[in-house]
């Protein structure tokens, strides 16, 4: 009889399992991880809120993957502890996989705590801790219960150590992967520009991303402004969800937009919301880590705008794949952005067909080069096996 090989168990954890860049990454892992070596485990810590849908648990669970969604509410919850524990066991797990606060501090915390398990996590974001609580919780997090952290860009291991109490040995580089088959330059967008009854002849400047307060989406309405009143053929399209919305939608109407701008809700066809789009315009204010929209319209082969803020300057080559016109000098964060520079940067594309297929060609390129899907899932395995053969 053929000895059966232990897989070494992995057990993901996150908040919750809504739309965002940090499950999606997690889900193009588990599509490629090596399944004959590693069961992977998925653990939503924070999922108290049933009437807020969470589909990437579903993607993942159509991927033959346990998930486990708990309703954690504070940290004396002994029953939500219980079920994490009890899933660390009945799954035999080595290593801890934390994802976003506060997950990654609970996660890594319980299992070191309770079992002693092998425990990392992925720095996702650039954002300012929101309280005190918060940052001695990564203090501790990062000089005591961490085995190892893993920063999505070189961004977020700087901010990692400049500003989170990390050692930057203690962290390791892990590019953020795009699912390159997916979002390809040859898909066609004819179907959504039918639904949102965009015609052929109308150029479509777009963004996706979460409508939040440093997204920078009251710029990209100031721009649709500048550029509409110039431009008859140009029409804007954002795409996504949150807080703003119904603020976006009044400075919508305020602006008399409501021929020009199309405010899209959250959607699962995103390759072929980048193929309705012929130039992609990113605004956030605020340092990402590494931007899944930027990720995603490289891999789409946009040509791409963007703010020279936190990773944009790292991910697009200015003149080669993108612009980053403003501010002059790639900044962490920023109070304001120069619509005037942003502005002259999307008429350039609007103006320039050739450009706009120049720069998407780069961007494709380089994106099949820093995304790839299989060296990201690679790297993830090979620090999993350092970390194991460390013990």
């Amino acid at each position: 009889m053929e000895k059966s090989i232990r897989k070494t168990g992995i057990l993901h954890v996150f908040d919750t399992l809504g739309v965002g860049g940090a499950e999606q990454m997690a889900l193009t892992f588990m599509e490629g991880v090596n399944k004959e070596k590693f069961n992977v485990v998925v653990c939503a810590l924070f999922s108290r809120d049933k009437t807020i849908p969470e589909p990437i648990a579903d993607e993942i669970r159509g991927l033959g993957i346990r998930v486990e969604q708990l309703s954690m509410t504070r940290w004396r919850d002994y029953k939500s502890i219980s079920q994490f524990i009890k899933l660390i066991d009945e799954e035999d797990i080595s290593i801890i996989h934390a994802h976003m606060r506060p997950a990654d501090f609970w996660g890594c915390l319980l299992a070191k705590l309770f079992r002693g398990k092998i425990a990392i996590y992925t720095k996702h974001t650039t954002l300012p801790f929101p309280n005190k609580a918060y940052k001695i919780q990564h203090f501790f997090l990062n000089n005591f219960i961490a085995d190892k952290i893993i920063a999505v860009s070189k961004a977020a291991r700087r901010d990692l150590v400049e500003n989170c109490f990390a050692r930057q040995d203690n962290s390791k580089v892990i590019y953020n992967a795009i699912n390159t088959n997916k979002f390809r330059p040859d898909i066609m967008g004819d179907d959504l520009k039918k639904e949102l009854a965009i015609s052929e002849n109308e150029i479509i400047v777009g963004s996706s991303s979460r409508f939040d307060n440093y997204k920078g989406y009251d710029y990209f309405l100031e721009i649709a402004k500048n550029i509409t009143a110039t431009y008859k053929n140009v029409k804007f399209l954002a795409v996504g969800h949150g807080p703003l919305t119904s603020h976006l939608q009044k400075r919508i109407r305020e602006l008399k937009l409501e021929e020009k701008v199309i405010l899209n809700g959250p959607r699962r066809d995103m390759p072929q919301v980048l193929a309705a789009m012929d130039i992609f315009l990113f605004l956030s204010t605020r340092g990402e880590a590494l931007s899944c929209a930027i990720a995603e319209a490289m891999s789409a082969g946009k040509a791409i705008v963007a703010a020279n803020v936190g990773q944009a300057h790292e991910l697009i080559e200015t003149e080669i794949s993108g612009l980053t016109p403003t501010p002059a000098i790639a900044a962490d964060k920023v109070d304001t952005l120069d619509t005037t520079a942003l502005t002259k940067a999307v008429e350039r594309l609007i103006e320039d067909s050739e450009l706009r297929t120049k720069f998407g060609r780069a961007a494709r390129k380089r994106a099949e080069t820093m995304f790839s899907a299989e060296n990201f899932v690679k790297q993830t395995e090979d620090l999993y096996i350092e970390l194991l053969n460390g013990q």
